[in-house]
């Protein structure tokens, strides 16, 4: 892992798609209500700007904000630039937090309003299929790396389910974990996630890496119950073997590698 490789997961898989329009998104996450305007077929004095100008708008996002932010707006002046804000030029737009865009989309159009609440209802459920029409319109480099993570996912459980029953304290599973880190990548998880401005560390990874963590926890896996590790410090040394392993295959397989020569 280079410190200048971005990797990590596609931006393609995160585009949110109403009615076949991409909805844009900021970097963080808040939606351009002047798109789902636009999917709504623009109707007659419902701007972003006419729905703020209802009574009862303003008291949504007051009260939104204290939720994400757990600042009380009668505490003093306040900035709610993290919720909803609107940004002049070409390229402008108001955009507002995913429940506040979920409000003004009921606000315009009760049928959209009941296919964004379907769509929430069938994430919350966690209904695969709606994964599934997703990664439909993603790209190739978004499905696989999708898949990869998936697989990366159930092996992770397992991972843990064998630390488990090899009696592994509650700071075991991070020793376990960044064993395996350190030797593959020469970083602990909080820094793979500083370094790459990441939530979630696997989220951050490419297919490579991904695939590297999924074998080596595989293989500490079945070191720690055929050798019938317990504790701790025996589980971390089994992940440190396992995950040397693996990166040493990996190395030489990358300086075995040589450039093809025009003729």
């Amino acid at each position: 892992m280079s410190d200048g490789q971005e990797g990590g997961k596609p931006e393609s898989s995160k585009a949110v798609i109403l009615k076949g329009t991409r909805i844009r998104e900021d970097r963080n996450g808040l939606l351009c209500l002047n798109d789902i305007y636009k999917v709504a077929r623009k109707p007659k004095h419902q701007t972003p700007h006419d729905w703020y100008r209802i009574r009862e708008t303003p008291k949504l996002v007051l009260a939104l904000y204290e939720k994400t932010t757990g600042i009380s707006p009668s505490k003093g002046k306040i900035s709610i630039n993290s919720v909803y804000y609107t940004k002049m030029g070409r390229n402008g737009g108001t955009f507002a937090h995913p429940i506040l865009a979920a409000a003004y989309a009921a606000y315009l159009s009760p049928k959209l309003a009941i296919e964004i609440k379907e769509i929430w209802l069938r994430y919350r459920a966690g209904d695969p299929t709606l994964a599934d029409e997703i990664l439909e319109r993603a790209s190739d480099e978004a499905n696989r790396w999708v898949a990869q993570r998936a697989f990366s996912r159930i092996q992770r459980r397992r991972f843990t389910d064998v630390l488990k029953a090899a009696q592994v304290t509650q700071r075991g599973y991070a020793f376990c974990t960044n064993a395996i880190y350190l030797k593959l990548f020469n970083r602990t998880a909080r820094q793979i996630k500083e370094s790459r401005n990441a939530m979630i560390t696997r989220d951050a990874m490419d297919i490579v890496e991904l695939a590297q963590v999924t074998l080596s926890e595989g293989m500490a896996s079945e070191r720690i119950e055929e050798e019938r590790r317990r504790g701790d410090d025996e589980c971390q040394r089994a992940s440190t073997i396992a995950a040397s392993y693996v990166r040493e295959a990996v190395d030489k397989e990358r300086a075995s590698r040589r450039p093809r020569l025009d003729v």
